[in-house]
């Protein structure tokens, strides 16, 4: 697995220049959601940063579907810049409160700055490039 971060990387070189990459923001339950596709993937990203159902509970999470994949045990994110974070898979994706803190500030960074990055399982991946960045997010 490795192996498919070095070529993701050269992929981001050598992508030409796209249209804006826009989220798709919507209001799920009270929670604000960002949503990324490319044809049958998804990415959604559900923010939480006022506890709407509890101060002592967030129910932000990212979601993830892979066609290739739908039900990888682990998924890494890979920012062109070389950043990566990985989480396990649970139910389709990872919650806040079941990661590690220093992992979810760091996918909220990558996600936030926009640009290129990638969501990678072994048998699957999502290439997004020209994100339009998200500077005030809270997640």
């Amino acid at each position: 697995m490795k192996h498919i971060y070095p070529a993701l990387l050269v992929l981001f070189a050598a992508t030409p220049a796209i249209a804006q990459t826009e989220w798709e923001r919507a209001i799920a339950r009270g929670l604000e959601t960002f949503t990324l596709r490319q044809g049958e993937g998804t990415v959604t990203l559900t923010c939480d940063p006022d506890r709407v159902f509890g101060s002592n509970v967030t129910n932000a999470s990212l979601r993830v579907v892979f066609p290739k994949d739908p039900a990888p045990s682990r998924f890494v994110i890979l920012a062109s810049d070389g950043t990566q974070v990985s989480f396990t898979m649970t139910d389709g994706g990872a919650n806040e409160v079941g990661v590690d803190a220093l992992d979810w500030d760091k996918m909220v960074g990558i996600l936030s700055a926009g640009g290129a990055f990638a969501f990678v399982t072994g048998q699957d991946a999502l290439q997004f490039e020209n994100v339009t960045p998200l500077p005030d997010l809270k997640c």
